[in-house]
C-alpha cells in the first residue's frame, strides 16, 4: 500500500492515549490512527448497508430516525 504523509491536529489527551496504545501494541502512532480510521470507514459501510436494507421497510418517523442516528453517533464517539 502506498502511504501519503499528512499533518493532523490532535488534542493532548488523545495524543497521549494514542502513544500509550502504540507502545502497548508495539505499533507506530500512524498505525494507531489508521486503525481508528478503518473502524470509522467500516461503520460508514454498515450505515450505508443498513440504509439500503431499510428502503424496503415501512417508513420510520423523522423523529425516530433522528434518535437512532444520534445513538449511532454516541456509540461511534465512545469507541
Amino acid at each position: 500500500m502506498s502511504a501519503k504523509k499528512i499533518s493532523i491536529s490532535v488534542g493532548p489527551t488523545q495524543l497521549a492515549a494514542a502513544r500509550r496504545i502504540a507502545k502497548r501494541e508495539g505499533i507506530s502512532l500512524s498505525a494507531v490512527f489508521m486503525r481508528g480510521l478503518e473502524r470509522e470507514l467500516e461503520a460508514e459501510q454498515r450505515r450505508a448497508a443498513l440504509e439500503e436494507l431499510v428502503r424496503d421497510v415501512p417508513p420510520v418517523s423523522a423523529k425516530r430516525k433522528s434518535e437512532i442516528r444520534a445513538s449511532w453517533e454516541r456509540r461511534t464517539r465512545a469507541a
